[in-house]
């Protein structure tokens, strides 16, 4: 015949393991949201960084337009030698 106080004790040792795999489980998930977080921190860094090289190259892009511009100025501004 079983003792009840054994099935007692084997219950509540089950209880206690699935709480502890519940935890577990929390736990898990808790780091998922945090690595997702990072992940979109990342991102979001990476978008940062495309945006500044975008304007970088634009600066890039009008600082050689400006010196053409000014080169072809001083082309035409040239008068003619006697």
């Amino acid at each position: 015949m079983l003792n009840p106080v054994l099935l007692a004790t084997v219950a509540v040792l089950l209880a206690t393991v699935a709480a502890l795999l519940a935890t577990v489980a929390v736990l898990l998930v808790t780091v998922a949201v945090l690595l997702a977080t990072v992940a979109v921190l990342l991102a979001a860094v990476a978008v940062l960084l495309a945006t500044v090289a975008v304007l970088l190259a634009t600066v890039a892009v009008l600082l050689a337009t400006y010196q053409h511009l000014v080169h072809v100025t001083e082309e035409q501004v040239e008068l003619p030698k006697i």
